[in-house]
């Protein structure tokens, strides 16, 4: 069987200036939104949380603490990065049933569907919107059930996932003016809509 010919009717490219400074704004409002509701989410499900908190910390004491949360910020980044690519990759993976592709440009890393393979739109906006809806409600399910302790690292966790799920939000937004029927094929950092020339 023949395949027919394709044709090429729109293409969202994240990596253009335009694009990544579009990226910055958004993410750091939806980074804000999500630091609201998280915080939410865990007065309303967390009533263990103490009213009031103090923080008095000088010295080595005070530079000891930074450390310890920089250390966390940064190990919550990368535990982050690694969960929300590989849900992307195992949703590609159940969708196509090949191996998608792993890379990394300027400042984050991405998972790019198999070479040569096109979704229909709505397979695709499940896949773009996997890890933000996958790591959120495990969160949330988390969230009465830890310890105390470690209740800031996965609020930080939650609140990081939402703001990196930006270039995904704003892609399957792009989609949406398109019919289902659309072919979608996935470059990692540009997304591109195809149909039948």
């Amino acid at each position: 069987m023949v395949q027919p010919a394709m044709q090429e009717i729109g293409r969202l490219d994240l990596s253009t200036k335009r694009n990544l400074i579009l990226l910055q704004v958004a993410g750091f409002i939806v980074l804000l939104a999500a630091g609201f509701l998280a915080l939410q989410a865990a007065i309303l499900l967390r009533p263990d949380i103490p009213a009031e908190a103090s923080f008095t910390l000088s010295g080595s004491e005070g530079l000891a603490a930074i450390a310890a949360a920089l250390a966390v910020l940064i190990g919550a980044t990368t535990v982050l990065v690694a969960v929300h690519e590989g849900v992307h990759a195992l949703f590609f993976w159940l969708v196509t049933g090949k191996r998608p592709y792993f890379g990394v440009t300027g400042f984050y890393a991405y998972v790019g569907a198999p070479p040569g393979v096109a979704i229909t739109r709505n397979r695709y906006l499940g896949i773009a919107l996997a890890p933000l809806l996958v790591v959120t409600l495990a969160g949330l399910l988390l969230l009465p059930a830890v310890p105390l302790i470690a209740l800031p690292p996965l609020l930080l966790l939650l609140i990081l996932n939402a703001a990196g799920s930006v270039g995904d939000l704003i892609a399957s937004c792009w989609l949406l003016r398109y019919p289902p029927s659309v072919l979608v094929g996935d470059q990692g950092v540009a997304v591109v809509v195809i149909r039948p020339a």
